[in-house]
């Protein structure tokens, strides 16, 4: 938009005001004039002025900008107010008017001074009366007609070229900025060319400029004469002489070795210098850190400085891992070198100097190699670092986000990523004690939710076989920790000069002390190698340790089975903790019942209880093994707990998940459901809250939430108090959980014993598989024994169709003589009954009714010892991976062994329920 103001003339006064300044908007994409029709701007500017006139007077509400009525300098001098013409004071709607008046008048000011400009008698005077000469200055300004539409146009395309230029030519400059080096080689080959030729054909170089003047200074020398094998035996005696009167041959007084693996190549004339664990490329063998140097002088008075020929720092990711484009390039492989020759020069500086000050000479001896494997070291710990923290963003932001998978019914939340952060010396060092308070480089991943109201988990080392471990040195996290670690377990990576990546982990201190235990205890077979934690350390130290196996994802993965393992174990503890400590007061109520078995394996919890069958002779104790009944499994991503069962268990397995298909009256409904139900009543039948399915999966949610709170309180069993009362907060917490946890262990196990245990029983005894929902609603008995919530697994003996007569009405309804199963749970054992079950069907779509329900006693279970069941199947191994804290853990028989045990008696008492 061109704008400009108008001109003027007095009467009486022939001087005429000059133009003020134009003002132009400029396009941002080509540097274009923006122009517009002069009536759409006419329009615009008094359609809105028109709205803000009707606005005021109307009363709508509207934002002003107000003069600050404070009289302090350092306030802001508008304030922002929305409210109503009326309630405004008389200055304030007068500034208000004033102001959107002038806003408005400037767009049409702009109009009226450009269609003046553009008329031929607008600087001249309209009165007859007084006759002037002509103003030429005038004419001069007044353009003629469309002048100013060319003028405008003409403008516009002069400025899109000094954009387009512009821009042109910075495109230009950075070619030319970062393809200087290529350009440069280009340009010199065929210079290279001809001065070539030239000295080839005429003996010189007749383009070399006259000031420059080349002289040979080995013309008059002593060494032009040598040949060379007398050049390559001087230097060989030459460095082997630096070797010897240097650092390699004069080691420390605490008699600590230089770290470099040195070999002697090139026919003894140069040194190289290796570190690290390597790896195979081809035919070629690769190390961490290599450098090669030699000697160049032959200096008697002083031992001849190193010269670093080449030096190479390499990493490596693990294949399927991203290294992020962390490759070094030319200038920084370059700048490495140039960095580690100086090193050693002001090392070599340092001791000449101090040589010279002090009384024997051979006290101070340079370590030039020394210095650059602290440098070479820190380099390449850096390199790791960025490498392993650029993998912790990408598995927060994928497969470990809280986002990753929004269907996940754990309810992952996801990693948070402390990124990598650089120490300079004045923070590694404290400037008084003079020692290390912080590492070169720290980074933290924080995964899984805890309670921590009364203190924080604690953080120790986690290291090899070969690690020396300083507990004074250690730093953990604890000094370093952020507000992220806050309710979180803590994975953190230190790199610490001349020692490496340093691992630490939330509860390290106990699980280097379970693997030193087991390690010093290889000897007792009955005491098993805790493998499955010690391989999972390994794995974990491999991942950030070894610099061409970098990977987080692995990292992290064995992080999370450890503490997996240590949850399972911390919660398995506060359990058995509770009962014993309750067992010592006789009138205080277990918490686990004596029936029931917790082990730990392989970060998961089994579930095991000795069964006892409701028979004629109750009142003898059951001297059979306990069963394994299920699991609870902790899960990676999340640290919550899902049940797992055996692979024969099908029926259980479908009605945890819910499953139609594990019960007819379930399958039924559906399909009538999907016919169009539209009822509330039929709805809420539909849903099945009174079926099997539903309260079997109820009743395994509520486990895994109750034992997902006692997880979250007792952490990984190891904690840092706030104060003394700590402790006892904590624990009084836990108590709590563990009543909870237990009450649902109780009512799962028994769901387990009938859906499990005796549906494999009743395939095995009768050839045919149990059925739920055919018996009814769940059981209730008279006194203390009460039976899970949920209807009975039957089986059907016989059934017939009867005829019923109502209100002068003959229906047909099926009649049905069953053989039902459930558990009564009491704190003393879980009880498999049995019971004789009528039945009669009103409805394919609901659960039957039940006319007979009568109690009926387990027959033939004279041998109630394992020993007595014959067993057909192969027998399973023990998990790998028992530690060692379980060394007292109840032995369980197999489940197919107790299968076996009640399809026997299942068999003697159909025949004579049957008779």
């Amino acid at each position: 938009m061109v704008s400009s103001n108008n001109e003027t003339c007095q009467d009486g006064e022939d001087d005429i005001l000059p133009q003020s300044r134009l003002e132009l908007s400029v396009a941002p994409n080509d540097g274009s004039l923006l122009t517009a029709p002069l009536s759409l701007i006419l329009n615009t500017a008094t359609d809105c002025l028109y709205n803000d006139l009707n606005a005021m007077v109307a009363g709508d509400p509207l934002t002003f900008f107000l003069p600050s009525t404070s009289g302090d300098d350092n306030n802001v001098p508008y304030t922002t107010k929305s409210e109503a013409m009326a309630s405004l004071s008389f200055q304030q709607r007068r500034h208000i008017l004033a102001s959107r008046i002038a806003r408005r008048v400037k767009s049409l000011s702009h109009v009226s001074a450009l269609v003046a400009c553009n008329l031929p008698t607008s600087a001249t005077s309209s009165s007859t009366t007084d006759q002037r000469y002509p103003n030429l200055y005038t004419m001069s300004q007044i353009p003629s007609e469309n002048e100013l539409n060319q003028i405008t146009q003409i403008s516009s395309n002069a400025l899109e070229h000094v954009r387009t230029s512009w821009v042109s030519a910075d495109i230009a400059q950075d070619a030319l900025y970062f393809a200087h080096d290529s350009l440069w080689k280009i340009r010199s080959h065929p210079h290279d060319v001809q001065g070539s030729m030239e000295i080839l054909l005429k003996g010189r170089w007749t383009r070399m400029s006259q000031d420059v003047k080349l002289e040979d200074r080995y013309r008059d020398s002593a060494e032009r004469a040598w040949g060379k094998n007398e050049t390559r035996q001087r230097l060989r005696t030459a460095v082997r002489r630096k070797m010897l009167l240097g650092e390699i041959g004069n080691p420390r007084d605490d008699g600590s070795a230089l770290k470099w693996n040195i070999v002697l190549e090139k026919d003894g004339t140069t040194v190289r210098l290796f570190h690290g664990k390597p790896r195979k490329e081809g035919k070629d063998t690769v190390y961490p850190m290599e450098a090669r140097l030699t000697v160049l002088s032959e200096s008697s008075d002083n031992l001849a400085p190193w010269t670093l020929l080449s030096i190479q720092i390499k990493t490596g990711v693990k294949t399927g891992e991203s290294n992020h484009q962390l490759e070094l390039s030319k200038e920084q492989m370059f700048g490495l070198h140039q960095i580690g020759s100086r090193a050693m020069i002001q090392e070599e500086a340092r001791a000449k100097k101090s040589r010279e000050e002090g009384k024997n000479k051979n006290e101070f001896i340079a370590r030039p190699l020394e210095k650059l494997r602290q440098l070479s070291h820190s380099f390449s710990l850096s390199w790791q670092m960025e490498i392993l923290s650029s993998q912790a963003e990408a598995l927060r932001k994928g497969s470990w986000s809280r986002e990753s998978n929004p269907n996940d019914l754990l309810g992952g939340i996801g990693i948070t990523v402390a990124p990598v952060k650089f120490y300079s010396d004045e923070e590694q060092f404290d400037s008084e004690k003079m020692v290390r308070i912080k590492p070169l480089a720290h980074m933290a991943i924080h995964f899984w939710e805890i309670d921590d109201r009364n203190g924080k988990t604690k953080i120790g080392p986690i290291y090899g076989d070969n690690y020396s471990f300083d507990p004074d040195q250690t730093m953990t996290s604890q000094s370093l920790s952020d507000t992220t670690s806050i309710k979180r377990l803590t994975l953190e990576i230190n790199a610490s000069q001349m020692k490496g990546l340093e691992v630490s982990l939330s509860g390290g201190d106990k699980v280097m002390a379970l693997i030193e235990k087991d390690t010093k205890n290889t000897i007792n077979q009955a005491i098993t190698n805790d493998t499955y934690l010690s391989r999972n350390v390994r794995m974990l130290l491999s991942s950030i340790q070894n610099p061409f196996q970098l990977s987080m994802g692995n990292a992290l993965l064995s992080t999370v089975v450890i503490c997996a393992d240590r949850r399972c174990h911390a919660i398995v503890e506060a359990l058995n903790k509770s009962c014993n400590a309750s067992a010592c007061d006789q009138n205080v109520e277990k918490i686990i019942p004596s029936w029931m078995h917790l082990s730990v394996e392989c970060g998961s919890i089994s579930v095991s209880a000795n069964i006892t069958y409701d028979s004629k002779d109750s009142s003898k104790k059951s001297e059979r093994k306990p069963v394994l009944q299920f699991r609870l499994a902790c899960d990676s991503r999340s640290g919550k707990f899902v049940p797992t069962f055996p692979r024969a268990t099908s029926l259980l397995r479908f009605l945890v998940s819910n499953d139609s298909s594990a019960s007819e009256v379930q399958q039924l409904r559906h399909i009538k459901a999907m016919s169009g139900i539209s009822s509330d009543k039929n709805r809420s039948v539909v849903r099945g809250k009174d079926m099997t399915g539903r309260s079997i999966r109820d009743a395994f949610l509520s486990l895994t939430r109750s034992i997902d709170i006692l997880s979250k309180r007792v952490g990984i069993g190891e904690w840092d108090d706030i104060d003394k009362s700590s402790c006892a907060l904590r624990e009084k917490s836990i108590q709590q959980a563990c009543d909870d946890v237990s009450v649902s262990l109780m009512s799962c196990t028994g769901i387990s014993v009938v859906y499990g245990i005796g549906a494999l029983a009743v395939g095995v005894a009768g050839g045919s598989s149990a059925l739920p929902d055919i018996g009814g609603g769940s059981i209730d008995l008279p006194g203390e024994n009460s039976c899970i919530p949920t209807p009975p697994l039957s089986v059907i003996l016989t059934q017939e169709l009867v005829e019923h007569i109502e209100d002068d009405s003959t229906t047909m309804r099926l009649e049905r003589d069953l053989f039902g199963m459930t558990a009564s749970i009491t704190k003393e054992a879980v009880t498999l009954r049995a019971f004789y079950i009528v039945t009669q069907i009103d409805s394919v779509t609901t659960l039957p009714k039940r006319l007979e329900c009568t109690p009926t006693a387990f027959e033939g279970l004279d041998g109630d010892t394992n020993e007595d069941t014959e067993v057909y199947h192969r027998t399973k191994r023990f998990r790998a991976g028992s530690n060692s804290e379980d060394k007292g853990a109840v032995k369980t028989s197999s489940i197919f062994e107790e299968v076996g045990y009640l399809a026997h008696s299942l068999n003697a008492t159909w025949k004579k329920v049957q008779n």
